[in-house]
């Protein structure tokens, strides 16, 4: 299993250029809002398209095409996640094998459907004391301040991180990974915009 493919750069696209540099994804309320800026390579350029496993079966079979994703929540196998805009946007936790692989993990314990009923999910990536803490240790690491709005701006930036480290660990330079929609969502709906604000949602990458 590899994690779906992506062409563009968005709030639920992270990146890290190192640890020794700040990262480049933005959350605020503003015209730019909750843009990744893009530079490096795209997102799994040279890597193939994921196989969704069958729990009761032994085979595979492909995941649809980026266009059967759109205008519909078919390409969902978790049932908890939302239509999105792009196709980019447009995946489940179950596409994604670094973040499916902690439900498969927690399953003997549980019968969780998708990564946002994780205890380990709801912890690291909602608790408002643990985002908190997180918030004091990157401003400690990066030595800036990256998000100036409010507290709920700030919560969805370091809740977008907290969910790569806690599925990802490192990522290196330049490299990049989708968040799936259910985990995406679930943060903006405990971390909701201002009213009359918006997400910006994926952007098409600077030439």
């Amino acid at each position: 299993m590899a994690a779906r493919a992506s062409s563009s750069s968005s709030e639920d696209v992270f990146s890290e250029e190192s640890d020794s540099n700040v990262l480049n994804l933005y959350d605020s309320d503003g015209d730019n809002s909750e843009l990744l800026e893009d530079s490096g390579p795209r997102p799994y350029q040279f890597e193939p398209r994921r196989v969704r496993r069958n729990d009761n079966q032994d085979s595979t079979e492909p995941v649809g095409s980026d266009t059967d994703r759109l205008g519909s929540t078919n390409w969902c196998a978790c049932g908890t996640c939302k239509q999105m805009p792009t196709t980019d946007e447009s995946v489940c936790c179950m596409d994604v094998e670094q973040v499916w692989q902690k439900v498969v993990d927690q399953r003997s314990e549980s019968h969780m459907k998708c990564v946002t009923e994780h205890p380990g999910f709801q912890s690291t990536c909602l608790d408002v004391w643990v985002l908190e803490t997180a918030y004091y240790a990157y401003r400690q690491q990066y030595g800036t301040d990256n998000q100036r709005g409010n507290e709920q701006v700030k919560f969805r930036y370091i809740a977008y991180r907290q969910l790569v480290r806690w599925c990802w660990g490192y990522l290196g330079k330049h490299v990049r990974v989708a968040l799936p929609s259910c985990a995406v969502n679930k943060i903006h709906n405990t971390f909701p915009a201002d009213f009359g604000s918006s997400y910006t949602g994926l952007k098409p990458p600077s030439l």
